[in-house]
């Protein structure tokens, strides 16, 4: 529900004043409340914490310790009102100081009225007239003089009293709580939220109800042979509590396990940084080094012969198509030569038959001398047209004047074959050769670097085998509670088992035992609901409080989770890395880890109530105090109070409140001497900076 009006009356610096918050709507739910002097502040928190609860919220506001003894309780309870509540109403003659809430609406209200009543002389009344409750639960009033039948209708139509620390965050205090508080607080705020408290302080008392009527059962137990299933039923408790103290070693069985891991990883990073290799023997890595550089050499030595072969290959890749185009087109010539050859000798043959001997009468008339000669060279010019002129690819002259004919075919042949020479071998050996060096220098690199470390690897090699000693010793423990663990929790259920049927046959027993057998079973239903709840209510908050954490502080911690433990401090932890406490980070990301555990319960609780939050960026830069201002404002499942000095959260940074804003108060103080003064309100201002 959400918190609508608040009037404080006599109320330690208030003499009468009312706040009024308009209802929350869409984003709008940030009510900012600037107080001029920390006594407005803390006496507007304290009035919601006491005017909700009264003496049972003295357990959770901070700086009060108090004893589980009703009369201690009570004494402080009184002297906390006589210390610092009645000042306002000293001078009045009828003195009283009242505390008024409204939650809801005007359809669905309820108000809660604390008065408390004092002597003219300011001594708070003894007896349960010294407070009353007066509840209007939607029109019906009814008074309460005793403060837990209040307490119990205030928790039936608003929330029980154990949510209130979880929704009333003091930003100073919180810090100090997660310091001081040895890691507990935190986790037993989580364990009284869903009960379990409740449930263990049941489970005590059913066992107490047991053996006292078992007693009576049996008056003279101690001299009479007691029944089969009552030394089942002891077996049984026996058990339980075995399996607790197994459960409680093992889990220290784990936690060493896992610490001695975390050394070993630890220690094996650290040889890793020395020498880059945890299995590092010097003296073979120097075999090593000489057998590369052997292998090196060798390599090196087939690749230049290898190359020296290729040479030709290679070059007559590039320029044998030249060579060989001149060799084709000599051979042509050679042929050309030949027929040109041959044709010439037949010409004159054919010309001796053509032309008879001169003074041949073949020719009539006979030729003259010179028409002889003419014709004979006409004929000669004619036949010479057979071999003339020479073929196209014909080369003019001879460039390869030391080959014959013959061998120019030959060596035709041989530049083809060998342009065509594989390089593939080559080609390999230069890559063996290549890694090889490569592995090489990386190898004399690492023995530059290690061979004036021995004595340290030596030692760290050593260390790291103890360690594994360790870890072995450690897990062999654990295994062997694990072990035990199941034959406790076996033997127990076959015992459980027997006594069921056992009590099956017994239901015709008398009353007394029936209780009794009941009450066990209850007990028994209790004890196993109790084992459930812890975890899955645990591992909830755990996942909400980790995302709102993560929202809020830096990037560092965005790998690390929430984890709560019931005997250590509340953690981060992260993959590979080692837990880190709440206890150790700094004071603002404390102040946001108590803020996101805040968000956490209110989200997994379900309880609609209103956040209430003092001092929430008190020491935190302006990175900070921008970034976990605005998350709270939009995260916030309803109305979310912001109360504030002005420093803390000023003009700018309540600007950029602004969307999420739904009212602001000024809370003004006028000091009227002894320590003392009066706390005004102001409605619709804020800090004027």
């Amino acid at each position: 529900m959400q918190l609508r009006e608040v009037t404080l009356r006599n109320w330690r610096s208030y003499r009468s004043t009312t706040f009024r918050f308009p209802e929350a709507q869409g984003k709008k739910r940030v009510i900012l409340v600037g107080a001029m002097n920390g006594n407005g502040k803390t006496s507007l928190l304290m009035s919601l914490y006491l005017g909700l609860f009264g003496r049972e919220a003295m357990h959770y506001i901070e700086g009060v310790r108090l004893s589980n003894k009703d009369e201690e309780q009570s004494r402080s309870y009184r002297q906390l009102m006589r210390r610092i509540l009645h000042r306002p109403a000293l001078d009045e003659p009828d003195p009283s100081a009242f505390v008024e809430l409204v939650f809801g609406d005007d359809d669905n209200h309820v108000t809660i009225t604390r008065t408390w009543y004092y002597r003219r002389g300011g001594e708070m009344l003894d007896s349960d007239d010294g407070e009353e409750v007066r509840i209007d639960d939607h029109g019906q009033v009814r008074s309460y003089n005793h403060w837990q039948e209040a307490n119990n209708k205030i928790s039936e139509l608003l929330f029980p009293p154990h949510v209130t620390p979880c929704f009333f965050f003091d930003g100073e205090q919180a810090q100090e709580r997660v310091e001081s508080s040895g890691g507990r607080a935190l986790s037993d705020a989580v364990t009284t939220l869903f009960g379990t408290g409740l449930l263990q302080e049941l489970s005590a008392s059913l066992k107490t109800y047991i053996h006292s009527k078992s007693k009576q059962l049996n008056p003279d137990n101690k001299d009479i042979r007691e029944d089969d299933l009552t030394l089942k039923r002891q077996r049984a408790d026996e058990l339980e509590a075995s399996i607790k103290e197994t459960a409680a070693q093992l889990e220290g069985a784990r936690k060493d396990h896992d610490a001695a891991e975390d050394t070993r990883r630890a220690k094996i990073t650290e040889l890793k940084q020395v020498v880059g290799d945890t299995t590092l023997d010097l003296q073979r890595l120097s075999e090593k080094k000489i057998d590369l550089a052997k292998q090196e050499m060798e390599l090196k030595q087939a690749f230049q012969r290898e190359l020296g072969n290729l040479a030709l290959p290679i070059a007559l890749r590039k320029f044998g198509h030249r060579i060989r185009d001149r060799l084709h087109k000599e051979i042509v010539r050679d042929r050309w030569l030949i027929v040109r050859d041959e044709a010439a000798g037949k010409a004159e043959q054919i010309l001796a038959k053509a032309l008879p001997p001169e003074g041949s009468e073949a020719i009539i008339p006979p030729l003259t001398r010179e028409q002889r000669t003419q014709l004979t060279s006409r004929f000669r010019a004619a036949l010479e047209m057979l071999w003339s002129p020479p073929p196209r690819d014909c080369a003019p002259d001879f460039r390869f004047t030391f080959l014959s004919a013959t061998e120019r075919n030959g060596v035709d042949a041989k530049i083809k074959s060998r342009a065509k020479a594989d390089t593939g071998d080559v080609a390999s050996l230069a890559t063996q050769w290549s890694t090889t060096k490569s592995r090489l220098r990386d190898l004399e690199r690492k023995w530059d670097s290690v061979r004036d470390l021995q004595p340290k690897v030596e030692k760290l090699k050593h260390e790291l085998s103890e360690l594994d000693g360790k870890v072995r010793d450690s897990l062999n423990e654990k295994l062997r509670l694990e072990t035990i663990a199941k034959g406790y929790e076996s033997e127990l259920k076959d015992l459980k088992g027997a006594i069921g049927q056992m009590e099956s046959k017994k239901r015709e027993l008398d009353p007394i035992q029936s209780k009794v057998d009941l009450a066990y079973r209850v007990r028994e239903v209790i004890e196993e609901t109790k084992e459930r709840l812890v975890p899955l209510c645990r591992s909830a908050i755990e996942a909400r409080c980790t995302e709102h954490f993560r929202a809020m502080v830096s990037s560092e911690y965005q790998r690390h989770k929430v984890e709560f433990d019931p005997d250590y401090q509340p953690m981060l932890t992260a993959p590979k890395s080692p837990p880190i406490y709440i206890t150790t980070l700094s004071g603002a990301q404390k102040r946001a880890f108590g803020l996101a555990f805040t968000l956490a319960i209110a989200q997994v609780s379900g309880e609609d109530a209103p956040l209430v939050i003092d001092t929430p960026v008190g020491n935190m830069d302006s990175e900070y105090r921008a970034r976990i201002l605005a998350y709270l404002a939009k995260t916030a499942p309803g109305q979310v109070f912001f109360l504030s000095h002005d420093e803390e959260i000023s003009q700018e940074y309540a600007q950029a409140l602004k969307p999420y804003l739904l009212a602001q108060y000024l809370v003004t103080f006028e000091p009227i001497g002894d320590g003392s003064g009066v706390s005004n309100v102001v409605s619709d201002r804020y800090f004027d900076h």
